[in-house]
């Protein structure tokens, strides 16, 4: 059996921070908006009538669960409300 005679470096901390993030473009959020402008009812209802924290709670869970549909995202915001009221 043979060895492998490599030398293996390790590094600190601080120098494996510096090597990992050097030059590298950082990430952006990518703000998701929905495909169209109308706003369920219910969500309506719920926020009585505040139509920029509907859009936020929007944009928030579809960074979240970007695999899911538009419907799908109001039903969790309507779900989300419902259950913070309690």
């Amino acid at each position: 059996m043979e060895r492998s005679t490599k030398k293996v470096t390790r590094l600190s901390a601080k120098e494996y921070l510096e090597l990992s993030h050097q030059d590298k473009p950082r990430e952006t959020v990518r703000k998701t908006k929905p495909k169209t402008a109308a706003i369920p009812y219910q969500v309506f209802e719920l926020l009585n009538g505040d139509k920029s924290t509907a859009l936020r709670l929007y944009e928030g869970i579809a960074s979240r669960y970007t695999d899911k549909g538009e419907v799908w995202i109001w039903g969790k915001v309507i779900s989300d409300l419902e259950r913070d009221r309690q």
